[in-house]
């Protein structure tokens, strides 16, 4: 089957049973090691310890910003490309 299929050069089937004989093996990981990587990954802390908590702002001062990115949408309309109608629904 192996000379059916449309390549130049084709190994034989023995050839490809002990492609990966040749390869050097250092064993990979053993079960200890891999458990010691996982745990030691789960002591470090998930978030940066200098990056401050985002800060929660008014509803006010939300909408405020709302209508300044419309207007930044409003007024680059030739540098940025926003469909009029999802504009409107800012």
């Amino acid at each position: 089957m192996i000379d059916q299929l449309p390549f130049d050069d084709p190994i034989n089937a023995e050839e490809f049973l002990h492609i990966d004989d040749c390869l050097q093996n250092d064993g990979g990981l053993t079960d200890e090691e891999i458990v010691s990587i996982i745990k030691s990954n789960n002591d470090e802390p998930k978030t940066d310890l200098d990056e401050e908590p985002p800060k929660v702002i008014s509803k006010t001062e939300a909408l405020n910003h709302l209508d300044n990115l419309v207007l930044f949408f409003e007024y680059s309309l030739d540098k940025i490309s926003i469909d009029p109608n999802e504009l409107s629904l800012l």
